[in-house]
């Protein structure tokens, strides 16, 4: 008795905490995850989805948060999408564009993806102003990090996908030839090497910056990261590990399934933890263009020198796929969101 009292603490107590710099810090890369599957959807949490740029936003952005709000009578806010679901450039705003807005939804909305033109937090702050509440699923995008939110506690739940520091670059450079109306040249002229020795300064800061991690990471590690800071490594990963979720472009529908384990269950985990629809969700801002890709100058060169720039990116990835593994482990053998007794199908894995 003693034995399983002790079990459902653990399984019902916080993740992380704050520490003495007032970051969220934990050494279980499980615990976290686990108190999400327990409490997110008893307690009518409110996800907050870190929207990092070509790290599968879109997709979460559009499926995830459908299948999170599905049949509720609370999604009066459903994200519009500009272009055809499913197009190679599809972008996804929930349109909230003053306080008579919101306050024709009546209610708060179940879900508000990358409100425009008011920023998330502003647009939160209006929500909560109105109603009293947040919504279930909130995404932003460079409108600000996981750290413009205050991590609480008692109410956050965080999220977010990344990818390795190199297929980062690659994707961007593919992103903005596809979908930004730039010529196939224009990806020739962005080698490593090339964005570092031109005078474009916008070009040179892309190429330098550490996207992935500023986004992700509280931006005084970043800089710890940057500089080589022995701590720092280890630092991340604690950071990581007390997001609720995390997930890698790498390992897509793994990632998607064990999201919908933790936050979602029944059919709406089954739609993305069946093997048979592996790869049916898709995976949008992600076509190829033949002329982009055979115009780009990629090589084994350029990526050594991309990823001796980008330490703090690749310490952001090396954490997560560490997390990712434990959680992906921790979710088959708990059976996190009931999946192995009520999809009745084999459960993606990788």
């Amino acid at each position: 008795m003693r034995a399983l009292s002790v079990a459902l603490l653990l399984a019902y107590a916080r993740g992380f905490t704050l520490d003495a710099r007032g970051w969220p810090s934990t050494d279980d890369a499980v615990a976290e995850a686990r108190y999400a599957t327990n409490t997110y959807r008893a307690r009518n949490g409110s996800l907050e989805f870190v929207h990092v740029h070509k790290c599968a936003g879109t997709t979460v952005n559009l499926h995830v948060s459908a299948l999170l709000c599905a049949g509720r009578p609370d999604d009066v806010a459903t994200p519009g999408d500009h272009r055809a679901v499913g197009e190679a450039c599809a972008n996804v705003q929930t349109p909230v564009a003053d306080r008579e807005t919101v306050a024709a939804w009546r209610r708060t909305p179940c879900r508000l993806v990358r409100p425009h033109p008011v920023d998330a937090r502003r647009s939160l702050a209006l929500i909560a102003e109105t109603y009293g509440a947040a919504p279930r699923f909130v995404s932003a995008h460079e409108e600000w990090s996981a750290f413009e939110i205050a991590w609480r506690p008692e109410t956050t739940y965080k999220a977010v996908v990344v990818r390795s520091p190199y297929a980062w670059w690659k994707s961007n450079l593919l992103y903005a030839c596809r979908c930004k109306d730039r010529p196939p040249a224009y990806g020739r002229l962005w080698t490593m090497a090339q964005a570092l020795r031109t005078r474009d300064a916008e070009r040179a800061s892309q190429a330098l910056r550490n996207r992935v991690a500023q986004t992700a990471l509280p931006r005084a590690l970043v800089e710890e990261l940057e500089r080589g800071a022995a701590g720092a490594p280890a630092a991340t990963r604690r950071v990581l590990a007390s997001y609720a979720f995390v997930g890698t472009v790498e390992r897509l529908d793994a990632s998607l399934c064990l999201l919908a384990r933790t936050f979602l269950s029944g059919p709406g985990a089954c739609a993305l933890c069946c093997a048979r629809s592996a790869g049916a969700t898709p995976h949008h801002n992600a076509g190829a263009d033949d002329a982009c890709a055979a115009a780009a100058n990629f090589s084994a060169g350029d990526e050594a020198a991309f990823v001796a720039r980008h330490a703090a990116d690749g310490a952001v990835y090396d954490a997560a796929v560490a997390v990712l593994d434990a959680r992906l482990a921790a979710a088959a053998r708990e059976d996190w969101g009931g999946v192995g007794a009520s999809c009745a199908c084999d459960v993606v894995v990788e």
